[in-house]
């Protein structure tokens, strides 16, 4: 249920019409809160410059508010979908998710909208009434009025910041940051030492007695209801192994899950398991730590394009990439096998391995570059610093991977001599660094080892 809660909420503060509501709301209460206020305190008697004013006069600062705050709104709506045109086009149409996730144009809209709503309704009170005077509502009018200005003034510099290149570039890489954060894919019940770890003779008999799941539903797998689909599976004292995670494209009828043992399996459990899968017409980094990654891979992609022929924006991409790959490095990897507070195997679900993530965020823009000696430098100036943080052999293995890529390519591309020369020496350098960091390791472990070993032993004299 909390899963399906968050989906909702990021759908939610993505469009553009749940917090202008919001405000909207907030614009009508107080439509109908001050004025009756005003009927009950006559605030005309205390004598400030500040709460001095007549019927006409509230009459006509009231509609002037109201009418300028909607054509205020209506430039604010056309300059904010010129923004994301000119961002899609530029950067690409993935970037789309970001910028609307950004509050300063809902909250722009909304403050403008709920104004105009206001006194609207406040001058719905003053229709063929010349004795009554809303003081505090129409002071609160012009505070309203004064504040939109101010957000008006901060929206304006802010579409002309976050349309320029780096800050799209590091909201993308907080969304892959945030995402790598919370551990991709999310945990699943608790996981148990390697020794616990199902024999492959267990899971061959599984595969074979286990029941396939498939789904009615199309779309990009954006989460999977964990809570429910542990609960699921311990109820019903069966095991359930994922063949798809978050990220995946899903068709009517494809098998999405195996369930055993066979007889412990009825259509009730199916539908549950079916309802735990969360299913959009496009992917969301909340569960799925490449959706962040191709996003900014699109935008180097198309820096580094004839068309535009941007490399600083494409080096600038490899940079937050390399960054969110050393966190990811220092990152434990979560175990396949999930189990329940009693200790039993419930759930199997692939992690998203550090290889994966690697692949997909240089493989595209190694291809897209390799003619480019500006990007093809700076991959392999992430790749050594990266190379400086990684623990894992399979991590080291999937480094030395994209070094003899990057050598190949290099030998094959660029003619100039010394920019091979340079690159060598980069790949050997970052050889270097994964030789010393196993070293290290090596020795993290045996300093461990001897001091296990080291157990004081007590004398005569204590």
């Amino acid at each position: 249920m909390e899963t399906r809660l968050t989906s909702l909420w990021d759908q939610s503060r993505a469009s553009f019409w749940f917090v202008p509501s919001l405000f909207l709301a907030v614009g009508i209460m107080f439509g109908f809160t001050l004025p009756m206020l005003d009927l009950t305190v006559d605030f005309s008697k205390y004598e400030s410059i500040w709460l001095q004013t007549t019927t006409a006069g509230s009459r006509s600062v009231l509609s002037t508010i109201a009418g300028s705050m909607v054509t205020v709104a209506g430039v604010v709506f056309s300059l904010n979908m010129v923004t994301l045109s000119i961002a899609s086009g530029q950067y690409g149409s993935r970037v789309l998710r970001s910028r609307m996730e950004d509050n300063t144009a809902q909250i722009a809209m909304g403050s403008l909208l709920a104004t105009s709503v206001y006194c609207f309704l406040v001058l719905r009170t003053l229709q063929d009434r010349d004795d009554y005077v809303p003081v505090l509502s129409v002071n609160a009018a012009i505070i309203m009025a004064i504040a939109c200005l101010m957000i008006l003034i901060y929206f304006v510099h802010e579409v002309a910041s976050e349309i320029q290149a780096p800050r799209i570039v590091e909201a993308l890489g907080y969304d892959l940051n945030a995402s790598i954060e919370r551990l991709y894919p999310e945990r699943i019940g608790q996981a148990r030492p390697a020794e616990g770890e199902p024999s492959d003779d267990e899971m061959e008999q599984f595969h074979q007695d286990c029941v396939a799941v498939d789904t009615t539903a199309e779309g990009y797998l954006q989460g999977i209801d964990v809570s429910a689909l542990l609960h699921a599976a311990k109820s019903n004292d069966v095991t359930i192994e994922l063949r798809k995670r978050p990220g995946d494209f899903i068709t009517t009828g494809d098998a999405i899950a195996d369930v055993g043992p066979p007889d412990k399996v009825d259509d009730d459990l199916l539908r549950a398991i079916r309802e735990t899968l969360i299913v959009g017409t496009n992917r969301t980094p909340r569960q799925d730590v490449n959706c962040a990654v191709h996003e900014l891979v699109q935008v180097a992609i198309r820096a580094l394009s004839p068309g535009i022929n941007d490399s600083f924006t494409a080096m600038n991409s490899i940079d937050r990439l390399g960054a969110a790959l050393c966190r990811l490095a220092l990152s434990e990897i979560p175990s396949s096998y999930r189990y329940d507070d009693d200790d039993k195997l419930r759930v199997i679900a692939r992690p998203c391995s550090f290889a994966e993530v690697l692949g997909a965020a240089f493989n595209q823009i190694r291809q897209s570059g390799a003619d480019s000696e500006a990007a093809t430098l700076r991959l392999m100036e992430a790749l050594s610093t990266i190379a400086a943080r990684v623990r894992r052999e399979e991590d080291k293995e999937a480094i030395e991977d994209q070094l003899k890529m990057i050598d190949r390519a290099s030998r094959e591309n660029f003619a100039d001599e010394t920019a091979q020369a340079t690159i060598l020496k980069l790949i050997e350098r970052t050889r270097e660094r994964m030789i010393a960091r196993r070293e290290d390791a090596q020795d993290d472990r045996e300093t461990e080892e001897e001091q296990a070993d080291d157990v004081p032993t007590g004398g005569a004299n204590g």
